[in-house]
């Protein structure tokens, strides 16, 4: 099991960093980390492989749980149900691994998948194009960082989840500076 001194709790925040970033190598490490906030798991990996959307295989949920473990992200309650061991997880602001470029590029792939087979009652896409100054950038970028502190607090302050969504956000140039 990686030392706890990995995982620099803040607000019950579980950090992702050097020794740990294997949590991103996989989209459903922290989907699976995130179901188990509110669905009983024992060592049911065939349950727990169809409550994901995508479905993964239950070798891929074993595995998961078993990284999940090893990484400190989840732990035995006193029913005998594997739990998360924080409340939030979080690689920081930009982080810049392997790892965490791949675990990007996977969710932009499901949220590609998810614009065609998802029902819009349950989904939400919006684009924008916008013509802005270096500055503006900057500021841009403060207001998408404010943005994630607020989702993260509203789920902290959610006592009944039922549900994992996955949020995304990208910010880049198509054109040159001027």
């Amino acid at each position: 099991m990686v030392s706890r001194k990995h995982i620099n709790m803040q607000k019950n925040i579980g950090k992702v960093g050097p020794g740990t970033f294997a949590f991103y190598s996989k989209w459903y490490h922290s989907a699976i980390w995130a179901v188990l906030t509110f669905f009983k798991f024992k060592r049911n990996y065939k349950a727990l492989s169809k409550v994901l959307y995508p479905e993964i295989t239950p070798d891929q949920a074993k595995s998961s749980i078993q990284l999940l473990t090893k990484l400190g992200f989840l732990k035995k309650n006193e029913q005998g149900y594997l739990e998360p061991t924080d409340r939030s997880i979080s690689s920081g602001e930009t982080e810049n691994s392997p790892e965490v470029s791949e675990f990007h590029e996977q969710t932009m792939s499901l949220a590609r998948e998810a614009m065609n087979k998802v029902p819009l009652d349950q989904r939400e896409m919006s684009t924008m194009t916008i013509s802005i100054s270096d500055r503006t950038y900057k500021e841009v970028l403060n207001t998408i960082k404010a943005c994630r502190q607020q989702l993260f607090k509203i789920a902290r302050n959610d006592k009944t989840p039922r549900r994992v969504f996955q949020i995304n956000f990208q910010v880049f140039p198509l054109s040159k500076g001027m």
